[in-house]
């Protein structure tokens, strides 16, 4: 199905690096082009150069329009590709030792997100057959 191009990929910005704002640009065409996964991985390729530039509210003003493309695909398309997409709710916040770590806590629907942080979106990739989730993050080895 073809989306609208009403949700589409953002512009680069003033202050984005050039890392930043080739994979935007890549990310437009492909998206104008009607390549929505491509677009969206380009999209994603921009989040990890706007992290490595140290521009983390840009980072996460990317990862949250990245996540709306998704949900609007996943939306048409009647689910994820993959089957294995969990979305979650979260608050961000940069944290005040480490301004490269940002500070997730899961947000309940209906819940604004608290004073000092932002709404967002995590998308894990994939969960564990099992279903159990650790809690650092990590996989059982």
């Amino acid at each position: 199905m073809q989306l609208s191009d009403e949700c589409a990929v953002p512009a680069a910005a003033t202050g984005d690096s050039s890392d930043v704002a080739v994979a935007l640009e890549v990310a437009g065409a492909l998206w104008e082009k009607g390549d929505k996964g491509e677009a969206i991985r380009w999209l994603k390729r921009a989040i990890d150069a706007a992290h490595q530039a140290g521009d983390t509210g840009r980072a996460a003003g990317l990862a949250r329009a990245a996540g709306d493309l998704e949900a609007t695909l996943d939306s048409r398309n009647g689910g994820g590709a993959s089957g294995h997409e969990v979305r979650l709710r979260v608050s961000v916040k940069t944290s005040v030792r480490d301004p490269n770590l940002l500070l997730l806590r899961p947000l309940p629907e209906g819940e604004k997100p608290p004073t000092g942080t932002r709404e967002g979106f995590l998308v894990l990739a994939e969960t564990e057959a099992n279903g159990r989730s650790h809690a650092n993050g990590g996989g059982a080895k």
